[in-house]
């Protein structure tokens, strides 16, 4: 399993970014399954948004309706994770 990074979405949303074409391919990958097992935490989805409806980053910006639908295919997924915090995730991390 690994973790997917916000820059990851943001590229393969917007063509501007010379990263667009394959990181749009392996965001379909994520959804098809065929990438394997993955994971996002909820930080990623609220980057996502603070990002891509950022009117000083992009000259056309998202609305925060439009981020939030392009994140819920990836939230609603059967092939990724939505890590999340429990109780026992400070515990955890004092004993690390």
């Amino acid at each position: 399993m690994f973790a997917v990074d916000t820059n990851i979405f943001i590229y393969a949303h917007f063509e501007r970014y010379r990263q667009h074409d394959k990181a749009n391919a392996f965001c379909k990958a994520l959804l098809s399954g065929t990438a394997g097992d993955w994971a996002i935490g909820w930080q990623i989805v609220y980057e996502y948004a603070r990002i891509t409806t950022h009117r000083s980053i992009h000259e056309v910006p998202l609305t925060l309706r439009q981020a939030l639908a392009d994140m819920a295919p990836y939230l609603e997924s059967r092939h990724g994770h939505v890590l999340s915090h429990s109780a026992q995730h400070r515990p955890v991390l004092d004993a690390v």
